[in-house]
């Protein structure tokens, strides 16, 4: 059942994952170069969205934090050019996919975050592509022409590695007081 509390700690979490996503992308990008930052950067969001779902894990808790920070990433060049507006309808819907995966497999929590990790992933890449074609953005032409295979293989592997991190986090943190304290 949500509450105030819920409500507002999924805010919390929105505008955390933004500022975490600058403080990791930045780095990375101006040492690696924007191509890599395309590569690692959605490894880190998907980790963020299986660790935040994993500290509150009612339907649609990571749906409102991806909501919280796609508005919060609409001026920022994440998930396509400042002002993209579409970038909010891409986090959102790779934020329901893994609502929706935990939702329906609740047997094992590891299995559960890989299973929604490679969802959101594949869900997130297929959009991206689909509105920058749809948008002629510049330049996708170079990301296109590597291969849509070889563009899901990466996204798939990111899933995986994004929701077994996560889950990893988690254990490390989940008997912590702070955390028992957010999830009553």
């Amino acid at each position: 059942m949500w509450t105030t509390k819920k409500l507002i700690l999924s805010a919390i979490f929105g505008g955390l994952a933004c500022v975490l996503y600058l403080a990791v992308s930045f780095p990375i990008i101006a040492v690696l170069g924007s191509g890599m930052g395309f590569i690692i950067m959605p490894f880190f969001t998907f980790l963020l969205l299986i660790l935040f779902k994993q500290i509150l894990p009612d339907f649609w808790s990571a749906s409102l934090v991806g909501l919280v920070a796609s508005i919060l990433f609409v001026p920022l060049p994440f998930f396509g050019p400042p002002g993209f507006l579409p970038k909010i309808i891409i986090i959102l819907a790779g934020c329901i996919t893994i609502d929706v995966f935990y939702f329906i497999f609740k047997r094992s929590l590891k299995v559960t975050c890989i299973i929604s990790g490679i969802g959101a992933a594949i869900v997130v890449s297929m959009l991206m592509m689909w509105f920058f074609i749809l948008f002629n953005i510049p330049n996708v032409e170079k990301f296109l022409s590597i291969g849509i295979p070889i563009i899901v293989f990466v996204a798939i592997i990111e899933g995986i590695l994004g929701g077994f991190c996560g889950y990893l986090i988690y254990q490390q943190i989940r008997n912590k007081a702070f955390i028992k304290q957010l999830q009553n």
